[in-house]
Parts: structure tokens; C-alpha cells; sequence
């Protein structure tokens, strides 16, 4: 479960930084009287490695991953090995070096 709460993090932060460029990067939870106001946004490059180290962390978290998508026993879809594998080669793509013209679908 750990794993695809990794990989959930990396695709919802692949999709703010396709359309709002660097986003704040938050790693830890927050509590209710947080002030969002002071969180600074990180630049393009450093969400990417984020990313990148959210599907790390989701591949490393659990072995059992499969390459085919499966159903849970609570009948909801689980992210693949390949999905993943597809978030990491996404967020690659969308580096200014590469061209920032691949990310936008």
C-alpha cells in the first residue's frame, strides 16, 4: 500500500508541474494550523527529482508489484510496475534539457 501511495504522490506531482511549472515540494504532512502562504515553490528541476524519487521509492517499497495492472481485493486497480516506469519516463521528458514541449499532452 505504501508503494502505490509513493507512486499516487509522483503522478499528481507530474501533473501540477505540467501545468503550473515548480510547485512547493512538500515531503512530511502538515498539520491543520499550517500556514501555506510561507511554502516556497521549488524550481522545475528539483520537482522532477522528486518525482523520480517517489517512483524510486514505490518500485523499492514493494517487490510484489506487477508488471500487469491487477485488481485489489477491494476491487479497485493497482498502479503497475509499468505505470510507474511510465510516470518516471514522463517527468524525465518534461526536463527543460529535453524540451518542455514533450510534457504537455
Amino acid at each position: 500500500m505504501i508503494a502505490q501511495a509513493y507512486a499516487l504522490r509522483a503522478y499528481c506531482y507530474l501533473q501540477l508541474i505540467k501545468r503550473w511549472g515548480g510547485v512547493p515540494v512538500l515531503r512530511e504532512s502538515l498539520g491543520k494550523d499550517h500556514d501555506y502562504s510561507k511554502d516556497k515553490r521549488a524550481s522545475f528541476a528539483q520537482c522532477v527529482d522528486f518525482i523520480i524519487e517517489s517512483c524510486d521509492k514505490a518500485l523499492a517499497a514493494d517487490e510484489a508489484l506487477q508488471w500487469r495492472q491487477r485488481l485489489l481485493s477491494y476491487g479497485l486497480p493497482e498502479l503497475s510496475r509499468a505505470a510507474i516506469w511510465t510516470v518516471t519516463g514522463r517527468a524525465l521528458c518534461c526536463q527543460p534539457a529535453v524540451g518542455r514541449r514533450l510534457c504537455r499532452d
